[in-house]
């Protein structure tokens, strides 16, 4: 399954697909965004998940500045949707919003660029996206985004 590209000029078309529990990701060129990137061995340098309710498609995301919250993805454009086929449950509905407000931690974000285990309270954006959908070892944005695709793909084969 390919990622789409979601800008201004497709957003009204492209949101139609977007389903909680969907994966979003930013690339960039600016120094700490190549930085990251270098670091998580991919193109992006952010990762957020889709949360769609009363038909706004919104993003739950960990943000250095605010911490964990929810953005609407009108407003985060020049991003790339990857459908995950993951189920929407209470249970994530529950984790999302008993974390919103949580802060966001630069320390655990260092530790994971240099593939350490992190300790400190709060979230960086990978760790908040990997515990919200259940990601078992995701320790790169990339490993982010293969487990959604081939998550897709296995809903796909089952219906």
């Amino acid at each position: 399954m390919e990622m789409n590209h979601l800008t201004k000029d497709n957003y009204a078309r492209g949101r139609e697909y977007v389903r909680s529990g969907d994966v979003f990701v930013w690339t960039g060129n600016r120094l700490i965004q190549r930085i990251i990137q270098r670091r998580m061995k991919g193109r992006w340098y952010h990762v957020g998940a889709a949360w769609v309710a009363n038909k706004r498609v919104l993003i739950l995301e960990a943000r250095l500045k605010g911490g964990v919250i929810i953005s609407p993805l009108s407003r985060r454009l020049d991003c790339y949707h990857v459908p995950s086929g993951v189920e929407w449950t209470k249970e994530k509905d529950e984790f999302a919003f008993s974390h919103i407000g949580d802060p966001y931690s630069i320390t655990d974000a260092l530790l994971t660029g240099l593939r350490l285990d992190t300790f400190m309270p709060g979230y960086h954006c990978l760790e908040f996206v990997r515990d919200l959908l259940n990601i078992p070892d995701a320790n790169t944005l990339v490993d982010v985004v293969e487990w959604a695709q081939g998550n897709y793909q296995k809903m796909l084969q089952v219906n």
